[in-house]
């Protein structure tokens, strides 16, 4: 692997936090695992996994799909992706009956940007 191939640790610690999220989510929501709640409880009053943390969680993707580098990366930036469109398309389906669409602009934006970095890489790399 060269030098500049190399994932930045900050950006490989991100990614991380943001897989962490999805699973705890996903554990929350779905499974029932006695104590769990208790557990999950203080972090997702914390910040709402239905609003914040998707956008939380955007942010996570676009940082990773600028700055990962290498194979290693693109699997990052890859699974980071997928667990970030479902939290958005269960946080879609969360919203609709209880606020406007407005909410959900973020999430629309963060997906714009997310393929116009993604045009800009493959760009970069063919030219």
């Amino acid at each position: 692997m060269k030098n500049n191939e190399r994932n930045p640790i900050g950006i490989t610690i991100v990614g991380i936090v943001c897989l962490l999220f999805f699973v705890a989510f996903i554990a929350y929501a779905f499974m029932d695992v006695p104590g769990l709640e208790g557990l999950l409880a203080p972090v997702f009053d914390l910040v709402n996994p239905f609003t914040t943390g998707v956008y939380f969680m955007g942010c996570g993707l676009l940082l990773t799909l600028m700055y990962a580098r290498g194979g290693a990366g693109a699997t990052l930036g890859m699974v980071v992706a997928i667990c970030y469109l479902v939290m958005a398309a269960i946080s879609l389906v969360a919203l609709l009956n209880l606020h406007s669409l407005t909410m959900y602009g973020p999430n629309v934006i963060i997906v714009i940007a997310g393929i116009v970095i993604m045009v800009q890489r493959g760009r970069k790399k063919r030219g």
